[in-house]
């Protein structure tokens, strides 16, 4: 029972007071009884590690299946040590993590993806922590399902303005990992950075347009039916995102590491959504539709058990955006934002602002006709294989039922970001924490004092792999300005998604 426990050093006591009771008894029962303890004996040695008593009880065995079983033990597990206790413990602790399967409970075969969070953004370089650290200090923190990046984001935000507060530096530096399963989460996180740095870029020469350009940033992030322009400015930014992954020898900025295989993965989606199906189910009028018939659903059963929708009336600043998100499943621009990159826009929208059924008709040709799905709220591998017909696991589905899950209320959204984004329009609020964080990557990225690193993997592996210096990333080649080896294995705080 001790054995069968795991307990062998017990085991092993028990076995030998067995042993010393039947030394006397010569009998065939008896011998034959010696040498199965005599094995079992062997075997609580060789998992105690206790390989030289092992090695001499396996003489008492004599020949045989057992005990060449026995000394075949021995022998591969006293060259592991060998190799083990000279240099190559890490080695071996790798091959176990590369080879051995990890317990993952799964419903699917493929890892759902959640392109839209649903908590309050928060900051994870929290009171106590800037209370417990100085400017002398680096500062490491670790996003696991990182998802649309709202805490990311909200991190680097609130610590800009935190040191604009005191006038001087929370930390000497600040490094921050994200972690997600699935590299949709990574390559939208991407895009968003990659969008901020333009901005700021465009903003300090103060290039004619930029002033649309935390518009563009909002509904790329908060909505799911956009203006064409919208899809026009994401295309051009997955581009020079791809061009700058396939460069492996070069980071895409001095504050931004991708392991290889994180640029392979984030390279893969960004292609897609390049090249999205051509299904109706992906359409803006069938998207549009289905999500708001969502939303509604949804907002039924919670009146249903609370007895009220908490949800029914919007906050201040977000009034319109939510009658014409009831109305037309869409966030509408500004007039000026209209004007400028969709004129016909501006006239239908004064016009359905008065009220007319016609008008809203009318708008709602014009937004299917001339708007655009958001395609990086939409993981077309999870789709494709959720929708597929021949998998005996899900049902033939309508164009309807294939839309994906990526219902979301806007002006919710917008109310779970930082105050900068109250009391004003989605887009201008959501804009705004944009806006607002790319002038404090644009600090931490010019003092040189930011380092994120992204990669696509599950948390369990990652932390455990850190935790035995395994993480490939992290001794692989480094890029011609950044060497990973140096990166943080310890970090100050870790957030982990609501989502499991």
């Amino acid at each position: 029972m001790k054995f069968e426990l795991g307990e062998y050093s017990s085991a092993a006591e028990y076995i030998l007071k067995s042993l010393q009771l039947t030394r006397d008894d010569n009998s065939d029962g008896a011998a034959k009884k010696k040498r199965t303890l005599h094995e079992r004996l062997a075997k609580c040695y060789i998992h105690g590690r206790r390989f030289e008593q092992a090695r001499k009880i396996s003489d008492e065995i004599g020949d045989g299946a057992s005990a060449d079983g026995i000394l075949g033990g021995l022998e591969a597990l006293s060259a592991w040590t060998a190799a083990a206790s000279e240099e190559d413990a890490r080695a071996h602790r790798m091959l176990m993590l590369d080879r051995l399967p990890r317990l993952m409970t799964n419903l699917e075969n493929l890892t759902e993806y959640y392109a839209i969070g649903h908590d309050m953004a928060d900051t994870l370089f929290d009171d106590r922590l800037q209370q417990s650290c100085s400017s002398q200090d680096s500062v490491a923190l670790m996003f696991c399902g990182s998802g649309d990046a709202r805490h990311v984001l909200n991190t680097l935000l609130m610590t800009g303005i935190r040191e604009m507060e005191r006038k001087k530096p929370l930390c000497k530096d600040l490094h921050i990992t994200l972690v997600d399963i699935n590299a949709a989460a990574i390559a939208r996180t991407l895009i968003l950075l990659h969008m901020i740095v333009t901005y700021s870029i465009l903003m300090v020469k103060n290039t004619p347009g930029v002033e649309d350009a935390p518009t563009v940033m909002a509904y790329l992030y908060a909505t799911q039916v956009m203006p064409a322009v919208v899809n026009q400015k994401l295309q051009t930014h997955i581009k020079a995102l791809l061009l700058g992954i396939e460069n492996e020898h070069e980071p895409l900025f001095d504050w931004l590491y991708l392991s290889p295989a994180t640029r392979k993965a984030v390279a893969q989606v960004l292609r897609r959504w390049q090249n999205p199906p051509r299904d109706s189910c992906y359409s803006p009028r069938l998207i549009r539709r289905t999500v708001l018939a969502k939303i509604q659903t949804e907002r039924a059963k919670t009146a249903l058990m609370y007895g009220h929708d908490r949800r029914e009336k919007a906050e201040p600043g977000f009034e319109l955006d939510r009658e014409s998100f009831d109305d037309l499943g869409v966030v509408l621009p500004s007039k000026g934002f209209a004007e400028r990159r969709d004129e016909p826009l501006a006239a239908m929208m004064e016009e359905y602002r008065k009220g007319s059924k016609a008008a809203e008709q009318k708008l709602a040709a014009h937004i299917d006709e001339n708007w655009v799905t958001n395609l990086t709220l939409i993981d077309f591998d999870y789709s494709e294989a959720r929708n597929n017909a021949g998998d005996p696991l899900y049902p033939m589905f309508d164009d309807e039922a294939k839309v994906p899950s990526i219902e979301s209320d806007p002006t919710e959204l917008a109310q779970m970001l930082p105050e900068v984004s109250r009391g004003q329009g989605v887009l201008e609020g959501v804009g705004d924490f944009f806006s607002t964080t790319a002038l404090m990557l644009l600090q931490f990225g010019g003092e040189k004092r930011l380092m994120i690193e992204a990669m696509v993997g599950e948390m369990t592996d990652v932390m455990e792999r850190l935790h035995w210096e395994c993480l490939e990333s992290r001794y692989s080649s480094p890029d011609a300005k950044i060497d990973p080896a140096k990166f943080p294995r310890k970090y100050d705080r870790i957030h982990m998604s609501n989502i499991p």
